[in-house]
């Protein structure tokens, strides 16, 4: 193969990579939806909304992207070039702007660097903040805006490649959960 051949190749796997980063920093690739019946079972499901959203998350995908995110303390998160697609359980998805908002001490952070925590700011909906946690045991959201509060949670324990997308509403209050007031004498 002559030198002229091998630059062309290099240049056309360059724009190629190129490509495929601009295209990947619309952070909408890294989810999609799946049927429930999909989902081989595995692990104690924690959290039975009565509806929900199935979704499955290439987790590599994500962990690539945000390592796109700048930190929260170097500038406004309105300002943050990383934008974020999340499912919500009407079927759409909600952009957010996001930065890396780490919230445990320096040194925790350095002894467990594969939980990092972030916030977005919504960019469909103006009003929507989202405060989101990448670790080994998955992906947790929890959406906030004038809309109703929107969870993001493993479908079951264990199982970090498949979600569910629910509303706070469409969880049923479990009386047997409830925390009763201590007093102190």
């Amino acid at each position: 193969m002559n030198k002229l051949a091998v630059a062309a190749l290099l240049l056309g796997s360059l724009l190629y990579c190129d490509d495929a980063v601009s295209q990947f920093n619309r952070g909408d690739d890294v989810w999609s939806d799946i049927r429930e019946s999909a989902i081989s079972p595995s692990g104690e499901r924690q959290i039975m909304p009565m509806s929900y959203r199935t979704v499955a998350l290439d987790m590599n995908a994500l962990l690539l992207l945000l390592t796109q995110a700048p930190m929260e303390n170097r500038g406004n998160v309105r300002a943050s070039s990383l934008v974020l697609g999340l499912p919500l359980p009407d079927n759409s998805f909600g952009r957010f702007r996001v930065v890396e908002s780490p919230i445990m001490a320096p040194e925790l952070s350095e002894k467990y660097p594969e939980i990092r925590t972030y916030v977005g700011q919504g960019i469909d909906d103006a009003t929507a903040t989202v405060r989101f946690d990448v670790t080994p045991a998955g992906f947790h959201a929890i959406i906030l805006s004038e809309n109703p509060t929107v969870y993001i949670y493993p479908y079951s324990r264990g199982n970090t490649r498949h979600y569910i997308s629910y509303f706070k509403r469409s969880v049923p209050f479990d009386e047997s959960k409830r925390f009763d007031e201590i007093g102190v004498e």
